[in-house]
């Protein structure tokens, strides 16, 4: 992964890369395994979680599989090769695509993975109902490349839970990044997919249309901070980290 730095933005702190080279067309190699041993409960043991950073926004996508047949990917960005080989290659059936939220850098893959995988729900906060569809909403126009995806199939609300292979998720409302943005923490509590909302040593920026940076650090404190110390965070960019560490050290939103 290529070196990050932490930046202040005019109303809130952000995660950006370093700019980025990289050959026309490509996309960051394989998928990588993430270690979540010891983080699911005893009916998950075939679990496994792979990611993928993906295109000029370096952002994390995700595959996890329950059991080895059945699989969600989250926040397919650009470039989404990576995911789809993934996929192809441990012979998963998708059940699903989960958003954290429906920024540009996280949904400018939807078309080429729902084309591989025809008939995929997608499931994204109602809050952000209409924002895969509108380049004005999802920001794609504002980076000069305006990208309009498929429309959702399921609407969320914050307490609703999401399942796969005998496994149920929560959905905990987190706005703030953005007004639909979601953490799916898995059962049990060891593992939080936090999007844009948390990052190690940092929190999503604030500056954007809908963004309010009281309102982030409320949700981090409230749904992120009040779980296990133990937790792993898996953000929507740079390395994962655990609650207990962002709760101890992180500069922006301490306990």
């Amino acid at each position: 992964m290529h070196t990050k730095r932490l930046r202040r933005a005019t109303s809130g702190p952000e995660w950006l890369p370093e700019p980025l080279v990289r050959p026309k067309g490509g996309y960051t190699g394989p998928m990588q395994p993430v270690d979540i041993s010891g983080r699911m409960p005893e009916q998950s043991r075939n679990a496994a979680l792979w990611v993928a950073v993906l295109g000029p926004f370096e952002t994390n996508a995700y595959v996890y599989t329950p059991d080895g047949k059945n699989a969600w990917i989250i926040d397919p960005g650009l470039e989404p090769r990576a995911i789809i080989d993934q996929v192809n290659e441990a012979g998963l059936n998708v059940e699903a695509v989960l958003l954290t939220h429906a920024h540009a850098d996280h949904v400018m893959g939807l078309s080429d993975v729902m084309d591989a995988f025809p008939g995929t729900p997608l499931i994204i906060h109602e809050a952000e109902a209409d924002w895969p569809e509108d380049p004005a909403l999802n920001l794609s126009a504002m980076f000069g490349m305006p990208y309009s995806g498929p429309k959702p199939t399921r609407l969320l609300k914050h307490g609703d839970e999401v399942s796969i292979g005998g496994e149920t998720w929560d959905v905990r409302h987190v706005p703030g990044h953005s007004p639909g943005g979601c953490v799916f923490v898995a059962p049990g509590g060891g593992v939080a997919i936090v999007g844009d909302t948390l990052f190690s040593g940092s929190v999503g920026r604030t500056d954007f249309p809908g963004g309010n940076f009281d309102q982030l650090a409320e949700s981090i404190r409230r749904e992120i901070y009040s779980m296990d110390g133990a937790c792993l965070c898996l953000p929507g960019h740079g390395p994962t980290t655990t609650v207990a560490q962002e709760r101890s050290h992180n500069p922006f939103v301490r306990r």
